[in-house]
């Protein structure tokens, strides 16, 4: 008789698979953030700081940005100044980014972001925390921040970089063009509405230094002081009101200069020249006075000077940069030289904030007035 084996053959095939498939190890379903979050808050319970702090780093390992709130602050709690714990400083990153950073701890990131070199991004965060009613210590820290040119946005450095170009080549019609642009004035003043920012310059930039911009109350003022490639110094300031350019024989800003102001509104002209010391004039100073036509483009004025001037002018300065002749003229302005006849004299007018007892350099410059006035 025939004996039927297949159907045992099959069973015992069965049978292996059935093994194999026990003995297969079965796989861990992943990790949800619900029940990452769960284990956290379990440990919380317990007290265990270690393990409340495993559990959290944990799941923000795998949905970084994405816990609870309330997960961040407990890792946040008793960070050290440096945030340098695990976890510490991308907990104050994202509560800042969702709004829930109380300004002790935006100044405590800002110092963070300084420490490793991040000025840009520390800047944005202060001038937000400035804008507070207890954001005094962010206005302080801002006053000394400057950005090196190269960490701004492609943008901003973009518009650096004209406006030293401008400078470096003597070029002022486009500098004052540029500085007054709404793409300027947008991007370069200060974020928070009041104050100032600072940007640093390099050699690889156009030249070493430094631009300030700030805001005069609503005034908005843009300062540079550079270190030409010739080896001059230049302080450069323009508002509104005016520009004026400050150039030094020396880079320490002591020596031969030659100063130079547009007054915007009336077309008025004036060049300055004498020894500087410490930013201020000293000696003997010479002032020079251009009239142009409305109808002169800005550009023609600072082009070469005609040959004669409406008016020229003879200061004589102390070691302090007051004028030492006799004070004439309506309040508010300072008498700073006579012409030849000893007739007509130059008053200048005092700059808000300042007295005529201070010494005469660029701050007086633009200036609320300029004048000539006969006895």
């Amino acid at each position: 008789m025939r004996k039927h084996t297949r159907p045992a053959g099959l069973l015992a095939a069965a049978c292996l698979l059935a093994v194999l498939c026990a003995c297969a190890p079965k796989e861990t379903p992943p990790d949800t953030l619900e029940a990452l979050q769960q284990a956290a808050y379990a440990a919380m319970e317990t007290g265990d700081n270690a393990a409340v702090r495993e559990a959290i780093l944990a799941a923000e390992a795998q949905f970084a940005g994405q816990l609870d709130s309330a997960l961040y602050r407990r890792l946040a709690e008793g960070a050290d100044e440096s945030l340098s714990e695990p976890g510490a400083r991308a907990a104050y990153e994202t509560l800042y980014e969702r709004g829930e950073l109380e300004t002790a701890g935006m100044l405590r990131l800002a110092r963070s972001l300084l420490d490793t070199g991040e000025t840009l991004r520390a800047r944005g965060l202060l001038e937000m925390a400035a804008r507070r009613q207890d954001g005094q210590e962010a206005i302080g820290l801002l006053q000394g921040l400057t950005v090196p040119a190269g960490q701004e946005t492609p943008e901003t450095a973009a518009l650096l970089r004209e406006v030293l170009r401008a400078a470096t080549t003597d070029d002022m019609p486009a500098l004052t063009r540029q500085v007054q642009s709404a793409g300027w004035l947008n991007a370069v003043m200060p974020a928070a509405g009041f104050g100032g920012r600072r940007y640093g310059c390099t050699a690889e930039d156009g030249a070493e230094g430094e631009i300030h911009t700030w805001l005069d109350g609503a005034v908005p003022v843009s300062d540079l002081a550079l270190t030409l490639l010739d080896g001059r110094a230049a302080l450069i300031r323009v508002t509104p009101l005016g520009a004026a350019r400050l150039c030094c024989e020396s880079a320490e800003g002591s020596g031969a200069a030659r100063l130079e102001y547009l007054d915007f509104e009336s077309g008025a002209f004036l060049t300055v020249e004498g020894e500087l010391r410490g930013g201020l004039f000293f000696g003997q100073t010479i002032f020079k006075t251009y009239d142009f036509s409305a109808g002169e483009g800005e550009a023609v004025r600072w082009q070469p000077l005609p040959e004669q001037p409406n008016g020229e002018y003879t200061g004589e300065f102390d070691e302090n940069g007051r004028p030492a002749v006799r004070q004439r003229g309506a309040a508010g302005t300072v008498t700073v030289g006579y012409d030849a006849s000893g007739r007509l004299y130059l008053t200048l007018g005092i700059p808000q904030g300042m007295s005529g007892e201070e010494g005469i350099g660029l701050s007086w410059f633009p200036l609320p007035k300029e004048q000539e006035e006969t006895p």
